[in-house]
């Protein structure tokens, strides 16, 4: 009976922590997304979770070049940088550093290819039928 009370206790606290979050942020996270697909960045999907937004976008190189313009304009502030050739950047963007709000962005190229790096050689073992008289 006590890990039930406990556990609903913990899903009103959720509950009430999501309520907050989208009361806060829902707002301006809503005007960054219809910056966002107004610039024709693909806004796969926008979820909650119990500390923030979550945005998944993709597109193109140009398309990531686009989206921090956009979120640089909104007052977002990213953690951290993409790395060079990367097909996926994931970070917290800041909505400064006087707030303690943040959006959880993950961003997926569509521009990726196949590109040989390097050539191996392996040793594979051969085999042949053999009977015995």
């Amino acid at each position: 009976m006590k890990m039930v009370q406990q556990a609903n206790r913990t899903a009103r606290n959720d509950a009430k922590n999501l309520a907050r979050i989208i009361k806060r942020d829902g707002k301006r996270v809503g005007e960054v997304i219809k910056a966002l697909q107004k610039a024709d960045i693909n806004v796969l999907h926008v979820t909650v979770d119990g500390n923030s937004y979550n945005v998944r976008l993709t597109g193109s190189r140009a398309d990531l070049d686009v989206m921090f313009g956009v979120l640089r304009r909104a007052g977002l502030t990213p953690r951290e940088r993409p790395q060079e050739k990367e097909q996926y950047y994931m970070t917290f963007w800041d909505f400064g550093a006087a707030f303690r709000e943040y959006v959880w962005i993950s961003f997926t190229s569509t521009s990726c290819k196949r590109v040989q790096v390097r050539t191996e050689v392996q040793e594979v073992p051969v085999y042949e039928t053999v009977c015995e008289e």
